[in-house]
């Protein structure tokens, strides 16, 4: 099972919705066990998938699961939900290493119940928390703002003292794989794509490079563009691949490719759609009614 951990110590970056959105693409479009654990005590993610509908959620909040309580995914898609009480973990400083034991607890169960993927959204503060998760977590994903503090919020998720990448996977994660930065809310303004030149320059393999599609060598990076639809779809628990509206479709054809590039980076492909028995119609003889299969693509 991949667990993919969102974080960024910038706020604001729209990191719950890009995490709603790949949640909802992995259990939609690639039929995935799915298991959401929302670590933010806004809980973003949280009421997005409640919306949603298509998701069992979990007796244990998160800061239940974190204080020891024990979670069992009887569903496909299921919801660790937040809960206010998240905020007051980082000053329980004794408990801070079972905290981060639960977790990780909590995680093998889910990989041994047979999940796919297990996505941990988490508050942007490098609290408990944050540290926990970055152990937990098999994979690393950035969203990232092309604006200065947010630029300067990467500088915390590699190098920050306590919970940094780069001192996480060097003596406590070292499975920790950093899959890039996602640079979301992208617009074409000449501030943006000086920022984003200055992002290429200062971590020139940071980022998630997409496959040429024009016939040329170009290098072209992934990227969310600003649409309306996202925060819409987030509104109101909707899959953005699934929509059928026409700005929704528009907004999807963008942001796809990026999505299929870091799936494939995260080894994940579709799973095969469970074949559904269909009963034929009663002979008229008195003899045992038969089934077909057919599957569902």
């Amino acid at each position: 099972m991949i667990v993919l951990l969102l974080a960024n110590q910038k706020g604001g970056v729209g990191k719950s919705s890009i995490a709603t959105q790949l949640v909802l693409y992995a259990r939609t479009s690639l039929n995935l066990r799915v298991v959401a654990v929302d670590l933010d005590h806004q809980g973003n993610l949280s009421d997005a998938l409640r919306r949603n509908g298509g998701f069992s959620e979990e007796k244990a909040s998160t800061s239940g699961l974190l204080r020891g309580s024990t979670c069992v995914g009887t569903t496909d898609a299921v919801l660790v939900p937040a809960d206010a009480e998240l905020s007051a973990l980082e000053r329980d400083r004794e408990s801070h290493g079972a905290f981060a034991g639960s977790l990780i607890a909590a995680v093998k169960a889910f990989r041994a119940q047979g999940y796919d993927l297990c996505i941990l959204d988490v508050n942007p503060n490098p609290d408990i928390r944050y540290g926990a998760a970055m152990l937990a977590a098999t994979h690393l994903l950035v969203p990232i703002q092309l604006n200065q503090e947010a630029i300067d919020g990467i500088r915390g998720v590699f190098d920050h003292a306590r919970f940094g990448y780069r001192k996480v996977k060097a003596t406590l994660n070292q499975g920790l794989v950093f899959v890039g930065m996602l640079p979301n809310l992208v617009e074409p303004t000449p501030f943006q794509k000086g920022n984003f030149a200055s992002l290429v320059a200062e971590y020139p393999t940071a980022l998630i490079q997409l496959a040429a599609t024009d016939g040329t060598n170009a290098t072209r990076f992934a990227s969310i563009p600003t649409r309306t639809a996202i925060p819409e779809c987030q509104k109101d628990g909707l899959y953005l691949g699934a929509s059928r509206k026409q700005s929704h479709r528009d907004a999807w054809r963008i942001i796809e490719p990026a999505f299929r590039t870091i799936f494939l980076q995260l080894g994940l492909t579709a799973r095969a759609q469970p074949t559904q028995p269909t009963q034929r119609t009663q002979p008229t003889q008195p003899t045992q009614p038969t089934q077909s299969t057919e599957t569902t693509q």
